[in-house]
């Protein structure tokens, strides 16, 4: 019950719901003859709509969110341990003789996110574990499983196939439930995966979770404590999902995907991106709900 009233309380405070609910103001206060006031808001409601509209704040907000993590390419995963490193007879990194594994950090040596072994040391050969966070999709059949899935959750997909070719030995993780069917986001990915060419005893399902925090409290339920995972989800909910399955004790690497913002440092500034877009109130509201979610989920996710 709290939980619902807290959503619907979020929901009226978001970029869109106050211009809405302005014009909604405006139109009363014109009804009864209250044109002064009216005009008011009317000059508040401008105000907040170009706020809203133009790139600088929804920028400032996103840049910061999905910049948390760097992409994890392959040099920063033989730094992590992620591969078992060949070199060639000049002793030169070689990335054809690389063999996936994967080093779990002792428990006297405890498992954070940024311990790796020493050069040398002996890596271990369990699995690599990818798991690649729900998002959305849509169970009609008239579509292959690929096309079912939502933009985001396929660029989730093309991350985890990337990490998957790198490390051919991976056991890739799908995840979450589907509120409007038993077709759940774990089997739509899970047969999107298959699709691509990934081997089927290959992927673990997590049909259940409804939550980052059910996601991760499953994979530690089903791997235990300390288990290193590479977690492949949007850049703008990368912060949270860290700090989640921190929480609850395994031991993550960050593969952001989906970008919102791309562009180069170095690109010529265009006056045209100035302009007030109702896409910027979309990512707005999409960086205000990451970082609601991340104060909520802190507090609740333990």
């Amino acid at each position: 019950m709290l939980e619902s009233i807290a959503r619907l309380v979020f929901e009226l405070i978001l970029p869109s719901s106050q211009l809405l609910i302005l014009l909604v103001v405006i139109g009363v206060l014109v009804f009864f003859g209250w044109r002064r006031r009216a005009w008011q808001v009317g000059i508040l409601w401008v105000i907040l709509w170009l706020v809203y509209t133009t790139p600088f704040l929804s920028g400032v907000l996103i840049e910061r969110l999905q910049y948390t993590h760097p992409v994890l390419t392959e040099e920063r995963m033989d730094e992590l341990g992620l591969l078992h490193s060949g070199t060639d007879e000049s002793g030169q990194f070689n990335p054809e003789t690389n063999q996936p594994s994967l080093y779990y950090p002792s428990e006297t040596e405890g498992a954070t996110t940024d311990t790796y072994p020493a050069a040398g040391s002996e890596m271990s050969t369990d699995p690599v574990h990818i798991i690649i966070l729900g998002s959305s999709h849509t169970a009609d059949d008239r579509l292959l499983p690929t096309q079912m899935l939502s933009d985001d959750a396929a660029q989730r997909v093309v991350e985890a196939l990337r990490l998957y070719h790198l490390l051919p030995e991976a056991q890739l993780i799908t995840s979450a439930s589907y509120r409007y069917g038993e077709y759940s986001q774990a089997e739509a990915t899970r047969d999107a995966l298959i699709s691509l060419g990934v081997k089927p005893e290959q992927i673990n399902t997590q049909p259940g979770p409804t939550s980052t925090c059910d996601e991760a409290r499953a994979f530690v339920r089903d791997h235990g404590p300390g288990t290193r995972i590479i977690i492949s989800t949007s850049a703008l909910h990368m912060r949270r999902a860290m700090m989640v399955f921190e929480q609850q004790g395994a031991s993550p690497v960050a593969a952001p995907a989906a970008f919102i913002r791309k562009q180069k440092p170095e690109k010529p500034f265009r006056p045209g991106k100035l302009l007030p877009s109702l896409s910027n109130i979309g990512e707005l509201e999409s960086a205000i709900n990451e970082y609601a979610g991340y104060v909520w989920e802190k507090r609740r996710c333990h």
